[in-house]
């Protein structure tokens, strides 16, 4: 009985000190986990490869409503320098074959568009394949792109 007893006891311990551990990570989460790239490495932030063979309009940048994943309009308001690769809240193209990395205001992309009128197959993290479908629209479409999310263009079709 006393072994069993010490056993309880044991495992109670490890339990504690197993979760005061889960707390300590996520109570010290780095910089660029909690909104950025205080660090500024390429992958730094979410990251978009372009596999497809048209280029892609990515953003640093994201203005819409806390946990929107889409915004629907051609330009992003907080695209308040235009349409550049050499600035911060701005939006660009990469080429088919390339990735957001390549570019220093973008080591950490906040969004991508799929055009009006065309539709986009994207890979999230590796994982299965999402179509993202703006044929017969007359709207263009912003997916937001999460810290440390890696989303890679399928295809993109118009």
């Amino acid at each position: 009985m006393q072994k069993k007893r010490l056993l309880m006891k044991i495992g109670a311990g490890v339990s504690a000190a197993v979760g005061a551990a889960a707390v300590g990570v996520v109570g010290t989460a780095g910089p660029a986990a909690a909104g950025g790239c205080a660090n500024h490495v390429p992958y730094c932030g979410g990251t978009v490869t372009n596999l497809a063979s048209s280029s892609i309009a990515i953003t640093n940048c994201w203005n819409g409503t806390i946990g929107a994943a889409f915004i629907y309009r051609e330009t992003l308001t907080c695209a308040s320098n235009g349409w550049t690769a050499s600035n911060w809240n701005a939006h660009t193209t990469i080429g088919p074959r390339s990735d957001s990395s390549s570019s220093y205001y973008y080591y950490d992309t906040d969004g991508f568009r799929v055009l009006r009128g065309c539709r986009v197959v994207a890979r999230w993290n590796g994982g299965g394949e999402t179509v993202y479908n703006r044929q017969g629209s007359s709207t263009s479409m912003w997916v937001k792109v999460g810290d440390g999310s890696f989303v890679s263009i399928v295809s993109y079709t118009c």
